[in-house]
């Protein structure tokens, strides 16, 4: 996680995708330069469905 905070510093991207053992959940992170994003938090067994996930919460 720290890595992707430090990616997202450096970048205007407000989203982003982690790949993780835990539940599926949609965050809002704030990064220390008080700029926030939309973190997909998602299980490792859905990440076949990757392009599903990200239409769904973050184009739709």
């Amino acid at each position: 996680m720290r890595s992707l905070i430090q990616f997202m510093l450096i970048t205007d991207h407000d989203m982003a995708v982690r790949f993780y053992e835990g539940a599926l959940s949609l965050d809002e992170v704030k990064l220390p330069n008080n700029r926030s994003f939309r973190l997909l938090n998602l299980p490792l067994c859905l990440s076949a469905k990757v392009p599903d996930y990200l239409d769904y919460y973050f184009y739709s």
